[in-house]
């Protein structure tokens, strides 16, 4: 036992030293060669084993591929070994992964999708474990699939009276490559009728934002390069409008139909007139614009300042720390074009003080509205900034 371990001692000196002779591995013979993306090749892995007082070195020949990328993009090595086991890399000498993996003898291998930069790359196969009792034979390719497809969730759909929708979709690339610049493309074919936007998620979906602004029907479409272009047409049927009472608004004529019947389905709140809306009281009505069989719709929703005023201070007051405190310094009514993006919402805003756990008066702002079903919401600002063309209201109209 003591002469075996002072053997391997020694063989390891001297192989430290550069004393020891290790045979050149006449079988182990490298290639390299010019490589085309989507190429099948074929090669075999040679390899030989060497002991030296019970050390054992292994050597395998590497088969190497070159070659260049142009542009970014999603790529997969797919490598099939024969007998033994195998190992692959893919390098590049500039910017990029760097990837590899192991094949099993007599299984075949997919990659992961692997997102590449523009660059020089080398795509090699080698040895794993032992090689040496039986040649490793392979078949391998890199390729692009260019199956940059998108899908939407549903093929159509409507805006019935929405302020916003969105439209989901999947994507079938990298995140990395959807997101260069100029892969992903959105086009709206009719951008009077919405405004249109998205985002991206790295989990290979997004959504669309389609944003109504006229009625009428639009196409989106988007598309990867690579792929083929998906569209979604959808039609605006109906729009919200915020208006104040005693306030005359014309509305946006819809897309498609000339002189279309006007009418207004609650005329205690708001009466229609040749596409003007004029405000009775504060509430909601459906105005329609009616031409044959088609029929576009309007959801307006009344804001009376006054009875606002109230139920915004009396739901402050409710939610203060000592209501019977609360007091009420100023009261402005106008518009905030904020809540949603380019509408104008009638809004008043509250500056009011109550005093908090230590006597001290607090100070707080707030502005109210109503929503789409008539339902107050509110928010607190720092300042009546974003309130449009604000006038006074007197407090003593809205404090009870």
């Amino acid at each position: 036992m003591g002469k075996k371990i002072i053997s391997i001692i020694l063989a390891m000196t001297l192989l430290v030293t550069g004393l020891a002779f290790v045979p050149e591995d006449a079988s182990a013979e490298d290639k390299t060669a010019t490589y085309t993306l989507g190429q099948e090749v074929t090669g075999t892995i040679t390899g030989s084993e060497t002991s030296f007082y019970g050390l054992v070195s292994r050597s395998y020949s590497t088969d190497k591929y070159t070659f260049d990328v142009n542009a970014l993009m999603d790529i997969y090595v797919e490598i099939a070994a024969g007998e033994q086991t195998l190992y692959w890399s893919l390098r590049t000498t500039g910017l990029g992964s760097n990837e590899s993996g192991t094949v099993t003898a007599g299984t075949k291998q997919v990659s992961k999708k692997i997102t590449v930069k523009p660059g020089a790359y080398t795509f090699s196969i080698t040895g794993s474990g032992s090689v040496t009792s039986a040649e490793g034979k392979y078949v391998a390719k890199v390729f692009n699939t260019n199956e940059y497809a998108c899908t939407f969730a549903s093929p159509s759909g409507n805006v019935d009276g929405g302020l916003k929708k969105e439209i989901a979709f999947t994507y079938n690339s990298s995140y990395t490559y959807a997101k260069e610049t100029g892969n992903f493309t959105i086009k709206n074919s009719n951008p009077k009728v919405a405004e249109v936007d998205y985002v991206l998620e790295t989990d290979g979906t997004g959504k669309v934002t389609l944003d109504p602004k006229k009625i009428g029907k639009t196409v989106v479409t988007i598309q990867l390069v690579g792929g083929a272009p998906v569209t979604y047409p959808d039609t605006v049927k109906g729009m919200y409008v915020f208006v104040a009472k005693g306030t005359t608004t014309k509305l946006t004529k819809p897309l498609g139909i000339k002189k279309p019947k006007w009418k207004s389905s609650k005329k205690a709140v708001a009466t229609v007139s040749g596409g003007k809306v004029k405000a009775k009281k504060g509430g909601r009505t459906t105005v329609t614009a009616k031409k044959g069989k088609t029929t576009f719709k309007y959801s307006i929703v009344v804001t009376d300042y006054i009875k606002l005023g109230k139920e915004a201070c009396d739901f402050i007051k409710d939610n203060v720390r000592n209501p019977e405190k609360f007091k009420v310094y100023t009261v402005y009514r106008g518009y905030d074009k904020n809540i949603v993006k380019d509408v104008k919402i009638p809004v008043v805003y509250i500056d009011y003080g109550y005093t908090n756990s230590y006597g001290a008066m607090e100070r707080g702002k707030m502005i109210c509205y109503y929503d789409d079903v008539h339902e107050i919401k509110s928010y607190a600002v720092n300042s009546y900034a974003n309130v449009m063309k604000k006038k006074k209201i007197p407090v003593s109209k809205v404090k009870r």
